[in-house]
């Protein structure tokens, strides 16, 4: 049970909360649905313009107290082909990295 509890306890507080209990029973494939996932985009996509900017990624994932450095946002970045191009984050780029972290 030690184990089991260790894999799921996010926070490593030695007990489950309600969020960490939620996490362990949905399925990648219950949670990435293209419908999901569209409206996570649409969170980003603060304009609306049908594209994600660093800017407007930087204004949903900055925490208020604590500025990030360039390299970490550059670092974030790099695996987004447009970014490294200058360009924008497109819904395909955007459903295709969600896929590939889960």
């Amino acid at each position: 049970m030690d184990i089991a509890l260790a894999m799921v306890d996010l926070d490593n507080s030695g007990e489950l909360t309600f969020n960490e209990f939620v996490l362990t029973c949905i399925t990648p494939e219950k949670m990435l649905t293209k419908d999901n996932i569209y409206e996570a985009f649409k969170d980003f996509d603060a304009d609306g313009g049908g594209s994600i900017s660093i800017e407007e990624i930087k204004q949903v994932l900055s925490p208020k107290n604590r500025p990030i450095s360039e390299d970490i946002w550059e670092d974030a970045f790099r695996g987004f082909d447009s970014i490294k191009e200058g360009g924008e984050i497109t819904f395909v780029e955007f459903k295709l990295f969600l896929e590939t972290i889960f």
